[in-house]
């Protein structure tokens, strides 16, 4: 298996655990979640009890304002019964006998009655600071739209509306509401008539007019406190049942569902609902059912408030509906505290699972760990040292990797040693060129000096020759008396010929070995090019296989990322796990527990995420750093390559030099045997001088005329030789320079 698919399964496998943990945990908070939800639909259970009871106690009151109504309809008819008796036998008679009727009879100084009316208004006074009606504060006061009494005319708009109203229905009430200082008032106006003749009597005596029996002298109003509250007050005036009824099916839908599972209601609108699974636990499903036998008793009691007209059963009703709800929601915490304990054993749950996922994903991770520390970092360390070594130690290259696996990193283990020892055999191969180099370089520069010497020593003889030559042909006129003396210097000049000849022959010799060492040089060159470009072609092999061990690295990265985007979604999922701990309240602290160790098991997954992405930087840091000392070794052998063409380069020109030297010998040769040709010619010009001079005249200028050649060609073979002196030192300087480049590895 290749270090990829090693890491792809090893990443699986941990992908595999932090999912299967994921989702257990998931599922036990999900059933933690519905937790919360079930704890709060059951703590409104109670609230739902006493709403219903509120509900149900205000809508019974629905007929109080009538009994208020009626009441104060039997208060004005008492009061009227008793201002007539006062007017028809007390202040009636008092008149007649001239007794004074005052409206401040407690102030006169004297005997006197009160009017009626002030009797009246004196009894309501001192009535209402001692009484309530109906349970309630009630004021009592007499106006009029033309009052005997100054101070009591009509105050505000409801009192003048009530004066026109009754004026009218003389018969009626008039009733109407009052807000003051937050509470509200209940107003009822009765009028206030005039009962008997002697009350009309007085009115008129006092403010004119004509009056008789039952006309209205003005009206009764009385105000009476029905809340202190004034909205609740509202209410109460205007009951209905829509608020039982909403609590009723919110309490008996949340009840359905926690039985049998369903949707219930979030709020009393029912806008909006939740849905749970049914409470499984026998207990809790006992008291399910001790709730429903609990709340069809409740409404029958709210049924009878509601309904019944009998005051006997309405006050029974009111009486039992208080320990109805009470039982109720004594039944309701009584559940609660079942699923309470339910709720404790799921996040008791939720612990385990999060201790195993712990447990497994430290597990998988610490593996994780040690195979990219053992399997990958390691080796690829052992790499990176050993091409360091290379590039800037002593430049070991008889150092060789073990291959410990048939993946990437074996892979390059084994190309490593490749390339070292191609690198190794290129070095030795170099390295004997560069010593054959040099002692080829030696062996020309001998064979150049040998030439300069023959070439010298030969200049010197052609200048030998010209000098008898003109020798010969200063005497050329006094041959005939020197032909013995000419046959001496021909014999000279032709030993000369000879030995010239000979060295043209040891220096063709030389320049034909020379030739040889040349070619064969050339032919080394060749090789060692061919060698490095071998070496330079596994150098980028290798080279390709780690930019290739590069990518794999990345790959890992890219796991690592994945693993991360996983630990990040656990901590996300703890995040909303401490915040459904949170809405749960009391209920959540355990669970809150479990969140915070989900979220620490995500920062340990990230944190070792973190380190194996450290860790896989490092590799591709230690890759890049051996793909830069591949290039440092790349260009060392281009470096090599480029050394060599220099060679072959110059050897060719060496090898072009060799050949103009050997023509230039050739020439001489030549030349030579043009001499000893003349030569001949000069002899056999001796034997004849007698019989022409000038033919001797002629032959001497012939002469003359080859030992220049001979000369010119001697010092062109001086000047070739000079250059292939030159050349021998230069390729001696690049075998001492390619020596000192593979002197620095060790093979």
């Amino acid at each position: 298996m290749n270090l990829r698919n090693k890491v792809l399964a090893i990443s699986a496998v941990l992908v595999i655990v932090v999912v299967s943990t994921s989702l257990l945990t998931i599922r036990a908070a999900n059933k933690t979640a519905d937790d919360a939800v079930v704890v709060n639909a059951l703590g409104r259970q109670r609230m739902l009890g006493q709403a219903m009871a509120k509900s149900v106690l205000v809508f019974s009151q629905k007929g109080e304002f009538t009994s208020i109504r009626k009441t104060v309809q039997l208060l004005d008819e008492y009061i009227n019964q008793m201002r007539a008796v006062y007017t028809k036998m007390v202040a009636g008679p008092a008149g007649k006998k001239g007794i004074d009727l005052s409206m401040d009879p407690e102030n006169e100084g004297h005997l006197t009655f009160p009017f009626p009316a002030t009797f009246t208004r004196m009894v309501n006074e001192k009535f209402v600071k001692g009484n309530e009606l109906a349970g309630r504060r009630m004021n009592l006061d007499i106006l009029s739209d033309n009052p005997v009494n100054p101070d009591k005319g009509y105050k505000v708009d409801m009192d003048r509306q009530a004066g026109e109203y009754l004026k009218k229905n003389p018969q009626g009430i008039f009733s109407g509401t009052e807000e003051r200082a937050g509470a509200l008032y209940l107003i009822f106006y009765t009028p206030d008539k005039a009962t008997v003749e002697a009350c009309a009597t007085c009115h008129e005596d006092l403010k004119g007019g004509d009056l008789k029996v039952g006309d209205v002298l003005g009206i009764r109003k009385f105000e009476i406190l029905f809340a202190s509250d004034a909205a609740t007050g509202r209410t109460q005036l205007n009951p209905t049942t829509d608020e039982y009824e909403n609590a009723a099916k919110t309490f008996t839908d949340t009840l359905n569902a926690m039985k049998n599972g369903g949707e219930f209601p979030t709020d009393l609108s029912m806008t909006t609902f939740k849905r749970v699974s049914a409470i499984n636990e026998k207990r809790a499903q006992e008291k399910l059912g001790e709730i429903e036998i609990q709340l069809k008793a409740f409404k029958n009691v709210a049924r009878v408030l509601m309904t019944s007209n009998d005051e006997n059963e309405i006050q029974k009703a009111t009486v039992n509906i208080g320990a109805e709800a009470n039982l109720l929601r004594r039944q309701s915490d009584e559940l609660v505290a079942i699923y309470t304990e339910i709720s404790s054993r799921n996040q008791a749950e939720i612990k385990t699972y999060a201790w195993v996922a712990l447990i497994m994903i430290s597990i998988v991770s610490l593996s994780m760990s040690i195979f990219v520390l053992y399997r990958i970092l390691r080796p690829i360390e052992g790499v990176s040292l050993a091409l360091r070594d290379i590039a800037e130690g002593e430049g070991d290259l008889t150092r060789r990797l073990r291959e410990r696996s048939q993946d990437e990193i074996g892979e390059l283990s084994h190309w490593f040693n490749v390339f070292v020892e191609n690198m190794s055999k290129l070095i030795k191969e170099i390295s004997g060129n560069s010593m054959a180099l040099g002692a080829s370089s030696g062996a020309m520069s001998e064979v150049s000096s040998s030439l300069a010497t023959g070439a010298e020593q030969m200049t010197a003889q052609a200048n030998a020759v010209a000098g008898a030559t003109e020798q010969m042909s200063a005497n050329i006129v006094t041959v005939a008396s020197a032909v013995e003396e000419m046959s001496v210097n021909v014999a000279s000049v032709s030993s000369g010929a000879e030995q010239m000849s000979s060295s043209m022959r040891g220096i063709s010799g030389s320049v034909d070995g020379l030739n040889t060492s040349i070619i064969q040089i050339n032919e080394n060159a060749k090789e060692a090019s061919s060698v490095a470009r071998q070496v330079l072609e596994r150098s980028r092999m290798a080279e390709n296989a780690m930019k290739t061990l590069g990518q794999a690295a990345s790959e890992i990265g890219k796991v690592t990322e994945v693993i991360k985007r996983i630990a990040e979604q656990t901590n996300l999922l703890a995040l909303n796990a401490t915040i459904e701990a949170a809405s749960a309240g009391a209920a959540g602290k355990g669970f809150a527990v479990v969140a915070n160790e989900i979220k620490q098991l995500a920062n340990q997954s990230a944190g070792a995420a973190e380190d194996i992405a450290h860790r896989i930087d490092g590799v591709q840091s230690n890759t890049e750093q051996a793909v830069s000392v591949m290039g440092e070794v790349l260009s060392t052998i281009s470096l090599i390559n480029e050394s060599v063409d220099l060679i072959t380069s110059s050897v060719e020109k060496q090898s072009s030099s060799a050949q103009e030297i050997a023509e230039a010998v050739n020439q001489v040769a030549r030349g030579a045997d043009d001499m000893a040709s003349s030569i001949a010619d000069v002899a056999k010009g001796a034997n004849e001088v007698s019989l022409s001079t000038g033919e001797a005249a002629k032959g001497s200028h012939e002469v003359s005329m080859n030992i220049q050649g001979v000369s010119h060609a001697a010092g062109d073979t001086n000047m070739n030789a000079s250059r292939v002196s030159a050349t021998s030192k230069e390729i001696d300087r690049i075998a001492v320079e390619l020596g000192r480049l593979v002197g620095r590895f060790k093979v």
